[in-house]
């Protein structure tokens, strides 16, 4: 793909000709760190992933992904040990191509908990932007979805947060909605903070007075709200809303301007010379074949001339080696968890940026030798930032060839397992 950042109209025109291309629309989307859009086409799941920074949430870029339908259901077998203290990866899923069962969501037993899911449902009205309006069904009613709650202390009142492509629309009691922009959503006090506003809602702070209908509308999965239930465990006592905002601050914030930013001047770049590949592609590709052996992989590096550096050790689990090959950096992390040892290894090929067109002809020609002798990859990567990445599944291995960084070349040999796990966490 080309190196691009993309407008959400150009997603829109790039989602709609990979579905041409693929005979149909995606299964569902989903997102919670940012959105990845779905399809299951015979024995391959594709997904196509879309990120933006937090200093231009307005411009994209897109990963296409492909992988062996195989691979996810050894995922999908494995992946509940994989949710992080903050919840799991995808906090939403809303079917595209037709409703399905209701998968639950996380669920939120906290004031820590609560803040953090609003906090990431904050991109949500952005995230929704990204679907194309073809795909947004007429089944969305009266929203994609959103939470209704009941307020119980001393003064009883109800409150209702529905998110939309674009916005957010907030009520309390019998009051109006507040129309909140996405560009309006954050942190207090500065930012409209929606956890803060429902703690503030309450009589004496505490999570019991709050009861959420978990109503999520078109979502199948979506994060579930407490249920006027007091946080129990060792925390309990000291579980307390970390920020407060008022109506009145929130309507102070929607009304307020902001001076346009001055011009800034085009950064000047330097013509630089390009560096080349410190191996050739068959080389490379006879150590990927050497590195997936039952081998020592630090003896294999050291054959070929790599020179140690540094190491650090974190514990008694885990232990990172940095090298240097004709100036081209070498990382090689080996963890030991629960009996199990495992080898990540990173070689960059070139030190330092290489032209985008080099870089693309050196990953062609390793990978067509690398599928000479192993056959087609498993899984496929390719970004609109310039990234190019095929993985071979060689024994418990897998090997990733390709143009990734700046662009750069680089090969990394680890095990297949970590892999696809990292294919669906990130």
């Amino acid at each position: 793909m080309d190196r691009a950042d993309l407008t959400a109209d150009e997603v829109h025109d790039r989602l709609l000709s990979i579905a041409e291309l693929l005979g149909e629309v995606p299964q569902a989307v989903q997102g919670g760190r940012g959105v990845q859009f779905v399809w299951h086409v015979n024995d391959r799941l594709i997904i196509v992933s879309l990120d933006s920074l937090r200093s231009s949430p307005a411009s994209y870029w897109m990963t296409v992904d492909s992988l062996e339908w195989e691979a996810w259901k050894w995922w999908d077998r494995h992946q509940n040990g994989y949710e992080d203290v903050s919840g799991p990866y995808h906090l939403w899923t809303l079917p595209i191509a037709n409703p399905r069962l209701k998968e639950g969501g996380y669920e939120v037993t906290t004031w820590g908990e609560l803040f953090a899911v609003f906090s990431r449902l904050n991109d949500l009205p952005r995230e929704l932007e990204l679907i194309p309006p073809q795909w947004r069904s007429t089944w969305w009613s009266p929203c994609p979805g959103g939470f209704n709650i009941y307020v119980t202390g001393a003064e009883q009142t109800t409150a209702s947060v529905a998110y939309w492509p674009g916005r957010v629309e907030l009520a309390i009691g019998e009051d109006d909605p507040l129309v909140i922009p996405t560009d309006s959503l954050g942190r207090a006090p500065w930012w409209v903070d929606i956890a803060a506003v429902l703690a503030e809602q309450t009589a004496t702070g505490s999570l019991d007075e709050l009861y959420f209908l978990n109503e999520e509308f078109s979502f199948t999965r979506f994060p579930r709200g407490p249920q006027g239930v007091a946080p129990t465990g060792p925390s309990a006592d000291f579980d307390a809303p970390p920020r407060l905002q008022t109506l009145t601050d929130v309507q102070r914030i929607l009304t307020r301007t902001f001076d346009p930013l001055p011009p800034q001047p085009e950064p000047e770049h330097e013509d630089e010379t390009t560096p080349t590949p410190v191996m050739t592609p068959q080389d490379t590709v006879d150590m990927c074949f050497e590195l997936s052996q039952p081998t020592d992989p630090m003896a294999v590096l050291e054959a070929r001339g790599v020179q140690w550096q540094t190491a650090t050790t974190t514990g008694s689990i885990a232990v990172t080696r940095i090298g240097q090959l004709d100036g081209c950096q070498v990382r090689v992390h080996i963890s030991t968890l629960r009996g199990r040892t495992a080898r990540s290894i990173r070689v960059d090929l070139v030190p330092g940026e290489i032209q985008q067109h080099a870089a693309y002809a050196f990953a062609r020609q390793m990978n067509q030798l690398m599928g000479a002798r192993a056959g087609e990859p498993q899984s496929y990567t390719a970004s609109s930032k310039g990234y190019s990445i095929r993985r071979w599944r060689l024994d418990d291995k897998a090997i990733a060839l390709g143009v990734s960084g700046f662009p750069g070349l680089a090969v990394t040999v680890e095990p297949w397992d970590d892999m696809v796990r990292y294919f669906f966490t990130g």
